[in-house]
């Protein structure tokens, strides 16, 4: 077994001299990085003002729902005109949308101002639906070879990581230390880098020869349409779908750490950062082991050590269990990613890339919102521990038909996958 482990390593760094991945994915990180800033920044500020949860979620509504909505346009429009016009666009704007926010967070609070935040939300919402969503995480799929698509997939998730873990303590650094303008406007300078860097990359348009005439609709629903039509990705995909809406549990990390684990504020943050720390530690090993054999196998493997864990999580009493368990739920979640993205960026043809990655993310985007409704409603009605064993056991039964059901995903290897695409 040992042996079998140590052929399987490879610490091949090859894929960070390549420069349009390496600037292509730190630009990802960034623009995420922005939006953690952000989010966590105007979240504050808005309870503080306010003192009312509703406000908090009439925030992100009003950035989850046109950015839903747009989804479907940004893949389109990275398919047919580049990544990297839309990209200098999105970033142009980001820097205008985070100037008016500076400015109306430097006005004396009102109804008004609120609303005006509420818009500017809005706004920010409806250009990250519409020129980044598809944009460049198509783009690592087209300017990396084939064979280094696992380790481009690992590296890019260890940045994106990176950024989730730290852009929310930047933001409350800059927050505590200067104030709510000084906060939003770190904005500004990291998009200037972001300029910077994505104009120093290749743009790639793949065109493709349509057999047969295709309406503006059916354009930019093929992404869609293609995960429907391929029996291993729409297992990924579904499954994931149904995982991240029964089996969140970060919505309720509160719950459990004030009424069950009996810890404060710190051993919350304890418990938020063990999913990370997980899932960065999933990240590492993908980038430096060679995925073998049944990949599909792999990833069924993995969601299911993901469910088993949070249903452990959920009965202990011990706050380092507990810690663990966190810790293996987000490393094994965070390894199912990986997989499901390699094998949605292998088995997509290029001239699709922009689509497919709008639907995956329209998708993801979507499970997450309705995770935060389902966890609140189960917890509700059945009771905080019940509730997180439902979830598992919800998707531990899709998991096992889907298991039953796709051959195609049980029997997927990676020699399948690297074989060209039509």
């Amino acid at each position: 077994m040992l042996a079998k482990f140590k052929n399987g390593l490879n610490a091949d760094y090859t894929i960070l001299r390549n420069r349009d991945f390496v600037y292509t994915s730190i630009t990802r990180s960034l623009i995420q990085f922005a939006k953690m800033v952000r989010a966590t920044t105007m979240g504050w500020f808005v309870y503080q003002a306010t003192n009312d949860p509703l406000c908090l979620a009439w925030l992100a509504l009003c950035e989850a729902i046109p950015a839903i909505i747009t989804i479907i346009f940004s893949g389109y429009i990275a398919d047919k005109y580049g990544r990297i016009k839309p990209t200098v666009i999105f970033c142009a704007l980001e820097i205008v949308l985070t100037a008016w926010l500076c400015y109306l967070v430097a006005q004396p609070f009102t109804m008004s101002i609120l609303i005006c935040i509420y818009a500017c939300s809005f706004a920010f919402g409806s250009v990250r639906g519409f020129l980044n969503t598809g944009v460049l995480n198509s783009l690592i799929s087209l300017v990396v070879k084939r064979e280094q698509t696992q380790k481009a997939t690992a590296w890019d998730g260890i940045f994106i990581q990176a950024s989730f873990i730290l852009g929310p303590i930047t933001a409350g650094i800059l927050y505590d230390v200067q104030d709510v303008v000084w906060a939003n406007a770190i904005v500004i300078p990291i998009m200037v880098v972001c300029l910077f860097l994505i104009m120093r990359v290749r743009d790639v348009i793949v065109t493709s020869v349509v057999k047969t005439p295709q309406t503006q609709w059916e354009n930019m629903t093929a992404g869609f349409r293609f995960i429907f039509s391929n029996p291993a990705l729409k297992a990924t995909v579904l499954l994931d779908f149904v995982a991240v809406i029964f089996s969140g549990v970060t919505g309720l990390l509160p719950v459990f750490a004030k009424d069950i684990l009996h810890v404060g504020p710190e051993g919350l943050g304890f418990l938020r950062a063990s999913i990370s720390v997980g899932s960065i530690c999933a990240g590492i090993f993908v980038a430096h082991y060679h995925l073998q054999n049944y990949v599909g196998r792999k990833f069924l493997h993995a969601m299911t050590a993901f469910c088993l864990s949070l249903m452990v999580f959920a009965y202990s009493e011990s706050f380092y269990l507990s810690a663990a368990m966190l810790f293996l739920s987000g490393a094994c979640d965070w390894y199912g990613t990986q997989i499901r993205s390699m094998i949605a960026r292998l088995l997509t043809p290029d001239h699709l890339q922009g689509r497919m990655a709008a639907a995956r993310t329209f998708f993801a985007t979507s499970a997450n919102e309705l995770s935060s409704f389902e966890s609140g409603l189960a917890a509700g009605l059945l009771g905080t521990i019940p509730s997180v064993v439902f979830g598992g056991v919800v998707t531990l039964a899709v998991l096992a038909l889907t298991s039953w059901k796709s051959k195609s995903l049980r029997s997927l290897t990676m020699e399948d996958l690297l074989r060209p695409k039509d």
